[in-house]
């Protein structure tokens, strides 16, 4: 008996300050896996970058299923990276130490549509997240955090969850 005065008390003290019990949301809209079928590239834009230059990716997305699909660029982006990615990397036996500034403000987002068979390319820098100082080649995986939306909706509520993920190689020459 103890027990049960005990929680009915702070739930009656919460509601003398205007604290309710949370209702059913009637606007979130279904979770469903969209059908998206992809193809996720992470391409380095150089053969081979220079200690010191910057070390730059391309993350290629196409659309290889029969079904339109749209998701929302953007939302991670007010700080020092682009936090809509994150990646780790390995040299040699090693795993990296994320170096960047995961801390950001929230962004304007907008939303990428890709029709089946159609491609959306974002690059992003490396430098972000990494040193990447020592000559050799460099083992990484790229993850793009996906909020996806209803296709032709104007509405920004996400039915579903996914990262676009792959994994690449960088390779470091000599200066």
């Amino acid at each position: 008996m103890k027990i049960l005065r005990f929680l009915i008390l702070p739930i009656t003290a919460l509601s003398l300050f205007g604290w309710t019990q949370p209702q059913e949301d009637t606007v979130t809209p279904e979770r469903r896996h969209p059908g998206h079928q992809m193809k996720v590239e992470y391409i380095p834009t150089a053969a081979e970058f220079k200690v010191g230059e910057p070390v730059a990716v391309e993350l290629r997305i196409t659309n290889v299923g029969e079904t339109s699909f749209r998701f929302m660029r953007g939302g991670r982006q007010r700080g020092a990276r682009d936090n809509q990615f994150a990646f780790n990397a390995q040299f040699g036996r090693r795993m990296l130490p994320d170096i960047g500034d995961p801390i950001h403000f929230g962004g304007i987002a907008t939303f990428v549509q890709l029709e089946p068979g159609k491609t959306v390319e974002i690059r992003v820098d490396l430098d972000g997240w990494f040193s990447l100082n020592e000559t050799g080649t460099y083992m990484l995986r790229g993850s793009y955090y996906m909020a996806f939306t209803e296709p032709d909706s104007e509405s920004f509520s996400t039915i579903w969850e996914d990262y676009a993920t792959s994994e690449f190689m960088i390779r470091i020459g000599d200066e």
